[in-house]
């Protein structure tokens, strides 16, 4: 079949199915565990294999990361494990070697995990082909899409399939309908449990706990500075602030037509602490309302008409300190 536009009646359902996927995505409640494993099962049978004869089920994907490889310690000595694995002396021993991992925080290969919840875009799209443009994608996706709606991930083995919860906080922002994992004072994803694992985030962009937790008013401009990835050190310089950088004790204003232009030329040396004269360019987005960029510079340029010129004619200069506040 051959699609080649959408009618108006087919564009008006699109939020609908965009909305009711984006909620599956962002769910935060507990899983139906009963449903979740009856289409695991028909998803083992769709694809011709034996169903499972052990579900485990893990609080995160960390967890679920140490049982899987104490199961693939076992399958490497004992080709029997999966019969032998349901036996309780079996699932003691991989809670004790769980918890071990834990306290050693031991690192481990990351296994595959199938889709869940957290690939609900993937299921939007095909369950929008498959009921609105009436596209035969064949009904052997449906056990999977609703797993989905019923789990976190989950990974599927010959006789054993580990089973995730989902996740216990999801914040995110939606700016021009994209939403973005975003949160601040605390983590962007927060499982359950008392070991559940979390994620920081800032804008879409994983970040370093301190970098989201810090109140701004105590965030460290030098230690900001060290963070060598320049989409992370962008996000600490948003949330500390242009106007505040540019009058912190570590700036020294060497030109300013902020209010006339909206550029401020800033020497930071005794916050690069490398140089005896580090220029910044402080300037306004002319495009984006309220983005502001602080771009390092050359140590030749002293005044603003400089730092423009050389911004405007540097091409694959080996400078990253260009920061996006």
């Amino acid at each position: 079949m051959e699609l080649e536009e959408l009618t108006e009646e087919q564009e008006k359902k699109i939020p609908e199915y965009v909305e009711k996927w984006v909620s599956i995505g962002n769910s935060t409640d507990p899983c139906d565990r009963e449903k979740a494993e009856h289409w695991v099962n028909e998803s083992y049978k769709i694809a011709g294999l034996e169903p499972p004869k052990l579900f485990i089920w893990a609080n995160d994907p960390i967890e679920s990361t140490y049982q899987i490889n104490f199961i693939e310690g076992k399958e490497k000595n004992d080709k029997d494990y999966d019969l032998k694995f349901a036996k309780e002396p079996q699932l003691e021993l991989m809670n004790e070697f769980v918890d071990k991992c834990y306290k050693e925080k031991a690192k481990f290969y990351v296994p595959s995990f199938i889709y869940g919840c957290h690939d609900a875009h993937y299921f939007a799209f095909y369950e929008y082909a498959t009921e609105v443009l009436n596209i035969d994608l064949s009904d052997k996706i449906l056990p999977v899409l609703n797993v989905s709606h019923n789990c976190g991930w989950w990974s599927a083995y010959e006789h054993i399939c580990f089973m995730q919860e989902k996740p216990e906080e999801v914040h995110v922002i939606e700016d021009h309908n994209t939403y973005m994992l975003h949160a601040e004072l605390g983590p962007a994803i927060k499982y359950r449990g008392k070991r559940g694992a979390r994620s920081y985030s800032l804008w879409d962009v994983e970040v370093p706990q301190w970098v989201a937790e810090t109140p701004y008013e105590k965030l460290d401009l030098k230690k900001i500075m060290k963070i060598e990835n320049i989409d992370v050190r962008a996000l600490a310089f948003k949330r500390y602030g242009a106007e505040r950088l540019a009058s912190s004790e570590h700036a020294k204003v060497i030109e300013d037509k902020w209010d006339v232009d909206g550029y401020k030329l800033l020497d930071l040396h005794s916050l690069i602490g490398d140089s005896e004269y580090a220029p910044y360019l402080l300037m306004k987005n002319p495009s984006v309302k309220g983005l502001i960029h602080c771009e390092g510079l050359d140590p030749e340029v002293k005044t603003i008409d400089e730092a423009i010129k050389w911004s405007e004619l540097r091409e694959n200069e080996d400078y990253e300190k260009v920061i996006h506040t």
